[in-house]
């Protein structure tokens, strides 16, 4: 397994309709044989921030941990053995700080293991089920950054031709209006610009403020520019056990197909939504990689865009 990084970041999400914690982002910095970690809890009121120092040694520890994990979890095959792993895993980030202040392993609990089970049909996705994985090029958007996004896009669309609204009699005036218009669609695209490479060295920056998490998503790979020639699939492992049994996906290429049409993340990337209504934690290490935990009303990846 990989290195973990110095940045670590634990996204908890709160729903409406399921328990979830909103999110909190871990930052960690290494100082000397120590390596500094503080939680902030974000959109969410009655935790408060707390800071753990962890030895070399605990943080080799914690990382073996999550290696014995995946290979315990590839063992299961049904969600009765897939639970007292979760529940174990819990636990043991408990251990090292890696919860909130003032949140116990019993809310956490609650919170990532809520859903309750029922029998589909055999099919590719999952639906109300546990999840897991450690992957690359892994994005959450909450529902107000999901919301802001297609404002913009809306904007955008309707300003990238303005002139042929100036065919009336306003004459001059609709002119000068056109190019105060599309001083404002430029300022959008570069403050659109800032924000989208800011969540993808964050792991997911807007959804901090997602008031619920019914809407929350996880996206796997992008698309840039060039549709045929600028792919950046997602690379790593995901496992979701719900109500279609287990469901595995593994290997270099990663695409999200949770739903029928991708999200554009105005306006530079194609974003591939493969977590839909995620609750849980989300660690992201400076390396690339994303470990998350947790439940999610539907999981869907493939190995084809």
């Amino acid at each position: 397994m990989k290195t973990l990084g110095s940045i670590i970041v634990i996204l908890l999400i709160i729903s409406i309709f399921i328990p979830v914690v909103n999110q909190s982002i871990i930052k960690a910095s290494q100082n000397d044989d120590l390596i500094e970690v503080t939680t902030q809890a974000c959109g969410i009121q009655g935790y408060e921030n707390t800071t753990v120092k962890l030895t070399k040694e605990q943080y080799q520890d914690l990382e073996q941990y999550l290696v014995e994990f995946r290979e315990r979890l590839n063992q299961t095959s049904i969600r009765e053995e897939a639970v007292p792993i979760f529940k174990e895993a819990v636990v043991e980030l408990e251990k090292y700080g890696l919860l909130p202040r003032g949140m116990s392993e019993n809310q956490t609990l609650k919170l990532i293991l809520r859903h309750n089970e029922q029998r589909l049909p055999v099919v590719d996705a999952n639906y109300f089920c546990l999840v897991c994985g450690k992957t690359t090029y892994t994005l959450s958007y909450g529902p107000l950054a999901i919301v802001a996004d297609d404002i913009l896009l809306l904007i955008f669309l309707l300003l990238s031709n303005p002139r042929h609204l100036s065919g009336t009699l306003l004459g001059d005036f609709i002119d000068w209006l056109l190019n105060i218009l599309w001083i404002i669609k430029e300022t959008i695209m570069t403050i659109s610009a800032v924000v989208f490479f800011i969540m993808l060295w964050t792991g997911g920056l807007f959804s901090v403020f997602s008031p619920i998490g019914l809407l929350t998503l996880l996206t796997f790979g992008y698309t840039t520019g060039n549709y045929e020639n600028d792919k950046y699939p997602s690379s790593g492992w995901v496992y979701s056990i719900g109500l279609t049994g287990m469901k595995k996906y593994d290997g270099p290429e990663l695409w999200g197909t949770a739903r029928t049409y991708p999200y554009i993340a105005f306006p530079f990337a194609i974003l591939y939504p493969g977590v839909l209504g995620f609750c849980g934690l989300k660690i992201r290490s400076s390396s690339g990689y994303s470990f998350f935990i947790g439940s999610a009303l539907k999981v869907n990846l493939s190995t084809n865009l």
